[in-house]
């Protein structure tokens, strides 16, 4: 829009100033964790040092939980306190939870200029409640949200104000929901990532579209082409309901938050930073060139090239390296002491440096199924009276889900098999469900679909909803050193059940125990 213009040509000096922020040391327990110390992850999420280290954090220097850490280093900067910044309120997707958000926070570069905030939704980490009657039958009741925004209204008041909201998946659909119950001026920015409307609530829809257009307040829009969820198509529906929408389509990213080498990434930041309420400093001696065209506000047909790596890297950039010439090497290649400039751009100290070839990418798996077909197979080997076969993907059928990664209250049977669950943290049962349906209630749930290996070896089987006997919707994909039967188990007297879905024992006083938890029990990404 040519609203915006005149903030579209500030934004590589906003741009240069965060790089120059983000760079430099602010805390005084040094860390690469998350734009964060390892003492407030220790604090907020109950991990230990070697668990964050194990997830790649620098604990070193850190009191890692004591009542103290180390004193600055001379001439280290003093941190700004924290309530002389802006804040922003940050909605994680549906099923998730506000600590599992925040670290796997793929922005935490905002961290270096504001206090970010990560609330839990209140129910089962789900902002708006599905349909009772399932998304056939969608509710009427305009205030079928009070809850989640009674919710949000008290962290608003007791931790406001903000300068920012921003929502994820189901997070950025009740954006436009909880904007149109607060009085104007709550926020000045909203950004929704990977958004679209609630269209199965007919009455959250009417609440919104009584305040829309929302007017004085920037809003951007961040959606990827390749995401499998949320078309682009669904999130335009979105922004059409605010008066000066920035549309940013990534080529590269799926169902998630933009990467540091995601494309648009750089225009995410800008946004944020070139309010002409957070005024900046004038650019460097040497401004940098404007950003691609492409990359600005409208939908590029094609992600712009790469311009190539020279064959050595040798610059003194002060720009993007504070620390540049101060006789110590700072671009975490060899030799160097800290890892606070990027590679190469701190020559004089760390001497020249060999551009690294790019990756080779890995040879693609084959396909099981045409393009418009996905694998079913039988939740439990041998229980079905179909074998596993290709099936459309509108056809309908049951869902089960899988992660890599430890979700409470979830199974895993073996070491070589995922978590894997059918109703716990997923709202539930889930029958006759197309294949895209079934891909978007194991997100929300901040899981997967299990792979056909997976579902072959059992590592579904017995974790609920009589889906034993039924055929299951898989990703099709072959996992790498995929769950086989080293490992697996023999039946308990449970599982050869008539029903044949009792889960283990132990397993299920587990579940009795956690009463149905919300969201995951570790979450990192």
């Amino acid at each position: 829009p040519a609203a915006m213009a005149p903030r579209i040509r500030t934004r590589p000096a906003a741009m240069a100033l965060l790089l120059a922020i983000h760079l430099v040391p602010t805390l005084a327990c040094p860390s690469t964790c998350w734009g964060h110390t390892c003492d407030h992850w220790v604090e907020t999420s109950g991990k230990t040092c070697a668990e964050l280290r194990e997830n790649g954090c620098e604990c070193s220097g850190c009191a890692c939980g004591d009542a103290t850490s180390p004193a600055p280093s001379p001439g280290q900067p003093t941190p700004t306190p924290p309530g002389s910044r802006r804040k922003i309120l940050c909605l994680h997707g549906g099923g998730g939870t506000g600590p599992g958000f925040e670290i796997g926070f793929a922005l935490s570069a905002l961290a270096a200029e504001f206090d970010l905030v990560f609330p839990t939704a209140p129910q089962s980490g789900l902002w708006i409640r599905d349909p009772p009657g399932g998304k056939d039958v969608p509710t009427e009741d305009e205030d079928w949200a009070s809850v989640a925004v009674t919710h949000l209204n008290e962290i608003v008041q007791s931790q406001g104000p903000f300068y920012a909201i921003l929502g994820y998946s189901q997070g950025a659909a009740f954006v436009p929901v909880y904007l149109a119950q607060v009085p104007s001026g709550t926020f000045q920015l909203a950004a929704l990532f990977c958004g679209y409307l609630p269209t199965t609530h007919n009455g959250l829809v009417r609440r919104i579209n009584a305040r829309a257009p929302f007017d004085g307040i920037a809003s951007l829009h961040f959606m990827a082409t390749n995401d499998p969820i949320i078309t682009t198509g669904m999130s335009d529906e979105a922004a059409a309901k605010f008066s000066s929408p920035v549309v940013l389509v990534s080529p590269t990213a799926g169902h998630a938050l933009p990467s540091s080498n995601d494309p648009t990434y750089p225009s995410v930041l800008a946004f944020f930073l070139s309010s002409p309420l957070l005024p900046r400093p004038p650019p460097p001696s040497l401004p940098l060139p404007p950003p691609p065209s492409s990359l600005l506000f409208f939908k590029p047909p094609k992600p712009p090239a790469p311009p190539p790596l020279a064959p050595a890297l040798c610059v003194d950039d002060s720009i993007v390296c504070p620390h540049a010439n101060d006789g110590e090497c700072d671009d975490g290649g060899d030799g160097s002491l800290y890892a606070l400039c990027p590679y190469g751009r701190d020559c004089a100290d760390c001497g020249a440096r060999v551009a690294p070839p790019p990756p080779m990418a890995p040879p693609p798996l084959p396909a099981l199924c045409p393009p418009d077909k996905q694998w079913i197979e039988c939740g439990r080997v041998g229980r079905c009276n179909n074998d596993g076969r290709c099936a459309s993907r509108t056809q309908t059928h049951e869902v089960r889900c899988c992660s890599d990664t430890e979700i409470g209250g979830w199974s895993k049977r073996h070491a070589s098999c995922p978590w894997a669950e059918s109703d716990n943290g997923m709202g539930g049962c889930h029958h006759s469900k197309t294949f895209p349906e079934a891909e978007a209630i194991c997100a929300a749930a901040g899981a997967r679909l299990c792979t056909k290996d997976e579902l072959t070896s059992d590592c579904t089987r017995g974790t609920g909803c009589g889906h034993d006997r039924d055929l299951i919707w898989s990703s099709g994909d072959t996992a790498p050193g995929s769950a086989g039967a080293e490992g697996e188990q023999d039946a308990t007297p449970e599982e050869d059940g008539m029903e044949g879905e009792a889960p283990k024992a132990e397993e299920a006083g587990k579940k009795d125990e956690a009463a149905k938890p919300e969201g995951w029990s570790s979450s990192w990404g």
